[in-house]
């Protein structure tokens, strides 16, 4: 695109963009807060089973068991659960029968809730029997841009958004979803950054509360769904198993299976809700990711120093990817995982976007003594 057409396309993105941010800000200033100490309650939540209508999902191959049907079953046992085990809860279902409902409407459905988390369930599948098991996914830039070591033909998020052709008009509907877009991902990274811990936090929790239940675990991961990206809340998609593999279809068709699943998710709500509410009115979460040596700093006195927090977990020894030097600082409850440390805020400002490269949901912290907190300098 030549400069100046390029121009013209971003100043008029920016204008949409703004209208945009005008309206769903409101929802996303709170998570932005989470290191204040506020006692928060989670009161809704909105499980979306996925597919629906004339969109079945996958089928297995002797055609006789559709995605749609084993998800809207789980959804409505997890539903069942959790109001006999926390009738304070407001559990909506995004779909309680066979219907077809657009994706954009799925996160409507959980914004006009004012929901406190969005699960949304499907099962997954390839064109190979091997794959198996569980896996959680959050809204993210995907680093998986390769096929895995299984060659599936497409990512799970490619798969997934697929729905939308059966919407009209969807190309104008989510125009708006392209993280490629350097417009675009002024609104996709404020959203991510807004929920990113929380969200992960929850998916880590599901893939813990999994073992309960046959399936193995894929682990969690991030990539752009188009379910994900309206829902002004923590928002977590799980893929309970593979409708292509035989023993997870057997598991999965029976009942015993259906409600294990729909117990690990009971499990993995009930935790995450009492860390919602816990005193300290935060909840973080690391994300697994390989890498370098990790040093843990001698105390030293309680003067002000600055730092670019990647992220932080209830848990020490976690690896870093690319950040370079780490230090971890136990703030609280938490290891909190900070690097470009200094005395000179200019210079940690100024090392910051090469890290959000790789960590797009980071931001600037003020260290004295043990005490970690958003820098707001």
């Amino acid at each position: 695109m030549p400069p100046a057409a390029f121009l013209l396309h971003f100043e008029m993105k920016k204008h949409i963009l703004s209208a945009f941010l005008f309206f769903l800000l409101p929802g996303i200033v709170r998570p932005l807060m989470a290191e204040d100490s506020v006692s928060l309650k989670l009161e809704t939540v909105v499980l979306d089973p996925g597919h629906g209508g004339k969109d079945a999902g996958a089928v297995s191959k002797d055609k006789k068991t559709r995605e749609k049907d084993l998800v809207l079953s789980i959804a409505r046992k997890v539903r069942d659960k959790i109001q006999e085990g926390c009738p304070e809860v407001k559990v909506v279902l995004t779909r309680d029968k066979d219907v077809f409902i657009p994706l954009l409407e799925r996160a409507e459905i959980a914004n006009r809730n004012k929901a406190n988390l969005f699960i949304s369930i499907h099962i997954n599948a390839s064109t190979k029997t091997a794959p198996n098991g569980f896996s959680a996914h959050i809204l993210g830039e995907s680093k998986n841009k390769k096929n895995d070591v299984f060659g599936l033909n497409m990512s799970v998020s490619q798969r997934e958004n697929a729905v939308v052709q059966f919407e009209e008009d969807y190309s104008v509907k989510y125009s708006g979803f392209d993280p490629s877009d350097p417009a675009s991902a002024i609104v996709f990274n404020l959203i991510q950054s807004a929920y990113y811990e929380q969200s992960l936090l929850f998916a880590g929790m599901m893939d813990a509360s999994i073992s309960q239940t046959r399936l193995s675990r894929r682990g969690v991961s991030q990539d752009n769904f188009y379910v994900l990206w309206r829902t002004a809340m923590p928002s977590v998609l799980l893929e309970c198993g593979f409708i292509s593999n035989p023993d997870d279809l057997a598991y999965l068709r029976s009942e015993k299976g259906k409600d294990a699943i729909a117990q690990a998710i009971y499990e993995g709500f009930r935790q995450f809700k009492a860390r919602y509410e816990s005193a300290e009115g935060t909840v973080q979460a690391a994300e697994p990711l390989p890498v370098p040596s990790v040093t843990t700093p001698e105390p030293g006195p309680a003067s002000v120093r600055y730092g670019i927090q990647v992220f932080a977990s209830a848990d020490k020894d976690r690896s870093v990817k690319g950040a370079g030097a780490v230090q971890v600082i136990k703030s609280g409850r938490y290891y909190k995982y900070i690097v470009s440390l200094s005395d000179d805020l200019s210079a940690v400002k100024k090392n910051w976007p090469q890290v959000k490269k790789n960590y797009p949901d980071s931001f600037i912290v003020e260290i004295v003594g043990d005490s970690v907190s958003i820098c707001k300098k």
